[in-house]
């Protein structure tokens, strides 16, 4: 693809679906906190562009894919990507995203006497 289009970024480009913050270098040094604010300002604008530039049909497409990578580390995301994928309308997808977004995200201690519990 490279020799034919000439173009230099691919692998770098796709590493950022679902993930665009990590060309700005100074994501990393904000708190959790700042952090997940950061994500759902972008994922936010990123929606509204998709909104703004597309018809609701082609919109709904889209939100899907994109809202769906965005479940990356949320938990319950494989729960959350299904519901996604589910849904009729983009006002029906971004209130689903906003729903799992919202929800707290368990503790790894949590998570992993959870997983104990399953195993013994």
């Amino acid at each position: 693809m490279a020799a034919e289009t000439g173009c230099a970024s691919v692998m770098i480009g796709r590493g950022a679906l679902g993930s665009p913050w990590i060309f700005d270098e100074s994501f990393d040094a904000l708190s959790r906190e700042g952090q997940r604010a950061y994500k759902a300002r972008v994922i936010a604008r990123h929606v509204a562009l998709i909104r703004e530039h597309f018809g609701e049909k082609y919109a709904l497409v889209q939100m899907k894919k994109h809202l769906a990578w965005y479940t990356e580390g949320l938990g319950h995301a494989t729960e959350c990507r299904a519901r996604i994928f589910q849904t009729r309308s983009p006002d029906e997808v971004w209130e689903v995203f906003q729903s799992y977004w919202d929800r707290p995200r368990p503790e790894i201690s949590q998570t992993a006497s959870t997983l104990s519990a399953r195993i013994a």
